[in-house]
């Protein structure tokens, strides 16, 4: 059975050693989650009582992580620091600038934010007649991802801080600790009740810091989709740390519009899981949950091609149609131009020539003249197919090569 690092009782630690601010601070939480005006008559010490970060055995270690002075917390748990780093490219080994933190969390949350959004970047989007901006780095998602590494990390005999490295293509927030047994990328939303530092945990989601039920994960991916980003990802985590890393990069607001779009057409509930396998379908081809795609292709949001193993998803004529990229749907319907090609081979190998209106027919009119006949011109190159007759000639026809002569 795991112990609890945060309920643990520190015999080091007094009253002395917590910031009169961060107690006020966290019995404002308190009071404007539980809407209980008659909180606001307790002292600091019986609000730490109430909430049993002070129990009849002595003080917590949750406690001091989140009230604690500076000095106290460097001298009793050291490793509860965050370090802040900013790149101008996300890949360089040294950062541009670094700032650390260690106090009391419940006010060094909003240092962390302030460092993050000073050096944000405004992106306005205009789609018909609505306009918004979006910013690089959401503040709902840098706090969650804070508040996700601060509670859930590793403790007991760990040297390492949290850091939360920002450049101008994701924020990466890496913490001590690997995923608790049972959790790991694939399920890391769908999991509950799995927390390494459960008084923390239960604290926190008193004053409103947190869900009882979750951190916030799911938030933070709801965000990134919604504004066009893509799916965040846990890149670069071992068994010894977990790395969560948010882009910050528009890449299609479309999709989004588009999601929006079929909702209020089929009256069909997306969710943010649905979100979540629908942008993986649109970059992968593949679906997240076996049971959804189902549901996705009655109601005309996605198409099947392929057959077996080869069998993939892709998002609608409907779609690229609204995004005006109807090229993209035709690369993806019929997945490569080597398949393309192929097709074009397996028609003259079995009728023995072809004509364009053949090959029109043949791939249903859902690529061009230009491009039957860019894949003709290449296979013509590659001294696999020829032409016989004038050029343009209504009467000429396309063949394979016999290579048997």
């Amino acid at each position: 059975m795991r112990s609890d690092f945060s309920a643990q009782i520190n015999m080091d630690v007094s009253f002395e050693d917590f910031d009169p601010d961060a107690i006020e601070m966290l019995k404002k939480k308190w009071i404007e989650k539980s809407k209980n005006n008659d909180l606001v008559t307790l002292g600091g010490r019986e609000v730490l009582e109430k909430l049993l970060l002070i129990t009849k055995d002595g003080i917590t270690n949750a406690c001091i992580l989140l009230v604690g002075k500076s000095e106290a917390i460097a001298k009793l748990i050291p490793c509860s620091e965050i370090f802040l780093e900013w790149r101008f490219e996300s890949g360089k080994p040294e950062h541009d600038l670094r700032d650390i933190f260690r106090g009391p969390y419940i006010l060094v949350q909003d240092r962390i934010w302030n460092f993050v959004n000073s050096r944000n970047t405004r992106v306005p989007f205009k789609q018909g007649f609505f306009e918004q901006d979006i910013w690089a780095y959401d503040e709902d998602s840098v706090r969650e991802a804070a508040l996700n590494a601060f509670a859930h990390r590793e403790y007991q005999n760990r040297i390492d801080p949290i850091y939360v490295r920002i450049s101008p293509e994701k924020i990466s927030v890496k913490s001590a600790g690997g995923f608790l047994p049972g959790v790991n990328a694939e399920n890391a939303l769908d999991i509950e009740g799995q927390w390494r530092n459960r008084r923390l945990m239960e604290v926190l989601g008193m004053i409103g810091l947190v869900e009882r039920a979750g951190i916030g994960l799911d938030r933070i991916y709801k965000a990134t989709i919604s504004q066009g980003k893509g799916l965040p990802d846990f890149e670069g985590t071992t068994n010894e740390f977990v790395v969560l890393n948010i882009p910050a990069k528009i890449k299609d607001l479309n999709f989004v519009y588009y999601l929006q779009k079929i909702q209020a057409e089929t009256q069909i509930k997306i969710d943010i899981k649905d979100f979540i396998d629908l942008e993986y379908i649109r970059e992968h081809g593949k679906t997240l949950n076996k049971e959804r795609p189902a549901v996705f292709l009655e109601k005309g949001i996605i198409e099947k091609t392929g057959k077996g193993r080869g069998v993939k998803y892709i998002l609608t004529k409907n779609f690229y149609e609204f995004i005006d990229n109807r090229s993209e749907y035709t690369r993806k319907k019929w997945l490569s131009k080597e398949q393309q090609k192929q097709v074009l081979l397996n028609y003259l190998g079995q009728h023995g020539k072809g004509r364009m209106k053949d090959f029109k027919n043949l791939f249903e009119d859902k690529i061009s003249n230009t491009q039957i006949f860019i894949l003709l011109n290449e296979l013509r190159k590659d001294e696999i197919v020829h032409f016989e007759g004038k050029r343009r000639s209504p009467k000429g026809f396309w063949k394979r090569v016999d290579k048997s002569r």
